[in-house]
């Protein structure tokens, strides 16, 4: 892979920590939407979906989205931040990964979009999570297996394949990836 090529993976991938950075310190990143407030903290884990990762379905109940013209997907998640019952969770979703690169002083996007996805993840009580659509593999996006990583904390470095289906982040050991098939 020739250094130009490397050097736009990284400043997509910077960019990406950026705003996930961002979206923790700002107001985006303020009060959660609690689902159910007769369960106790204590029994709850907290959310954070990453813009470009839209929920659509809770265990099977549709969850309220916003028409947006201006988005990728046509929609924005009402969920962005929410407080849910711990335990397995099973979500439906559509994503986005927009990649943005420049030849000369034009700016050009690409969208990879994946609809209706299904996934199914056990979450700890007590704990905040952050959930964000992203390419699973080292080399060409448009060539790249997709995933949702699901994180108590940010990224720290790399992430290392382990058995073909789970990415566990190689510093902290708490990032999970789902691949999606």
């Amino acid at each position: 892979m020739g250094k130009k090529r490397l050097t736009l993976h990284l400043a997509a991938f910077l960019a990406v920590a950026l705003f996930a950075f961002l979206a923790i310190s700002s107001g985006a990143y303020s009060t959660p939407i609690v689902y159910d407030d007769r369960v106790p903290p204590e029994e709850s884990t907290t959310l954070y979906f990453v813009d470009g990762l839209e929920i659509t379905a809770y265990n099977g109940i549709p969850i309220s989205t916003k028409k947006d013209i201006l988005a990728p997907l046509g929609m924005k998640s009402e969920w962005r931040h929410v407080t849910l019952p711990k335990g397995k969770i099973e979500f439906e979703a559509d994503a986005v990964w927009s990649s943005f690169y420049y030849v000369g002083n034009l700016r050009y996007q690409t969208d990879y979009i994946h609809r209706n996805i299904a996934f199914t993840y056990t979450f700890e009580p007590g704990e905040h999570y952050m959930l964000w659509f992203v390419p699973l593999d080292k080399g060409p996006i448009a060539q790249s297996r997709w995933g949702i990583q699901i994180s108590k904390e940010l990224p720290k470095k790399k992430w290392e394949v382990v058995d073909n289906v789970v990415i566990v982040d190689a510093d902290s050991g708490s990032g999970e990836r789902i691949i999606l098939q």
